[in-house]
Formats: C-alpha cells, sequence, structure tokens
C-alpha cells in the first residue's frame, strides 16, 4: 500500500496527466460553448446557451474539483501509513 501511494503522489505521469486532463476539458468545453453562443440569433437562444455556457463551466470546475481533492485523499492516506509504519517499527 505504501508504495502504491508513493509512487502515485511522487509520480511526474499521475501530475502531467492530471494537468493534462484539466487542459483538455478547458480546451473542449470552453470554444464549443463560445461557438455556440456566437451563432445563436435569437434572444431565447442567447439565454439558453448562457445557461449552458454557466453549466458547463459549473461542471468544468466541479470535475478539476474533484480530481484536486482525489490527489489529496492519497497524499493524507500516504502520511497515514507512513506514521502507521513508523509506530509499528
Amino acid at each position: 500500500m505504501k508504495f502504491y501511494l508513493e509512487t502515485i503522489n511522487e509520480s511526474s505521469k499521475f501530475n502531467a496527466i492530471f494537468n493534462s486532463t484539466q487542459t483538455i476539458l478547458i480546451a473542449i468545453i470552453i470554444p464549443s460553448i463560445l461557438t455556440m453562443v456566437n451563432f445563436s440569433l435569437k434572444n431565447s437562444t442567447i439565454f439558453l446557451s448562457t445557461i449552458a455556457f454557466v453549466a458547463f463551466w459549473f461542471l468544468l470546475l466541479r470535475a478539476i474539483d474533484s480530481m484536486g481533492k482525489e490527489t489529496d485523499k492519497m497524499k493524507v492516506m500516504l502520511r497515514l501509513v507512513n506514521e502507521c509504519i513508523e509506530e509499528s517499527d
């Protein structure tokens, strides 16, 4: 368990995947929403596009927050495992 947590927390690949995922989410959601807003001609469509933009933006922030919390949990678990190992020695 300790080696698994150390690998995840200290892995440059894991951090790169986490950062890449954030970048990809931003790169996909923002231009698609802006395109949808720019091609809207009616006021009702603009209003719906704005609601969709806000919803997708919160979805993006929620996904990034969730990934960050998962990383923080792994770091806390590693600390706890290290403390348990030190106490048992």
